[in-house]
């Protein structure tokens, strides 16, 4: 579970940036984002903010914790592409060390990138977290070709948000080497 926790963590305090960057420090209670999402996620907020967020208090963390991975992963669609990666750069503050977009680009190209970018950890996310739910609930794994694509994925992400936290994480994490030796 170790690579799944680290991911997640690192995914949703990448988001809860953008947000902050964009609606502000009391993001989770601002009503433009409230309106900008969807009915569903719109619920889920509201009822874990009810319970483990108090506006103004500046203690997110709760709520961040008590939000499931997939809302986290809506962040990542096209139609959060100019509300919260684009705007006031958020995107190349969030993930610093992630690929530019070539020297001299127009901002239709930068944007284009920075889809490429989001829809990348998007699909990333998708397969992280269906194996992570077949996991959680004691489901065979070792089959599904989807697993080899743990690792590589909480890398990229570690990587693009920070070197050093990519560094710390393959040093301690051992499923690369369980699926390596799942596969021999």
């Amino acid at each position: 579970m170790f690579p799944f926790h680290i991911y997640e963590v690192t995914l949703r305090n990448c988001v809860a940036q953008a947000l902050e960057m964009r609606y502000g420090q009391d993001w989770p209670c601002n009503g433009a984002f409230e309106n900008s999402l969807k009915c569903k996620l719109r619920r889920k907020l509201i009822t874990q903010r009810r319970y483990h967020y108090t506006p103004g208090s500046g203690n997110i963390g709760k709520l961040l914790t008590e939000l499931p991975l997939s809302f986290y992963e809506s962040f990542f669609t096209s139609a959060q592409i100019l509300r919260v990666w684009i705007h006031n750069g958020a995107f190349d503050v969030v993930f610093a060390h992630a690929p530019k977009a070539p020297a001299g680009s127009d901002d239709a190209a930068k944007a284009a990138h920075i889809n490429a970018c989001t829809s990348k950890i998007h699909s990333a996310c998708k397969k992280i977290r269906g194996i992570r739910n077949r996991v959680a609930h004691h489901e065979p794994i070792f089959n599904k070709t989807e697993v080899s694509a743990i690792i590589p994925g909480v890398m990229e992400l570690l990587s693009w948000r920070s070197p050093t936290a990519r560094a710390w994480f393959a040093e301690r994490e051992s499923a690369s080497s369980v699926l390596q030796k799942s596969v021999l």
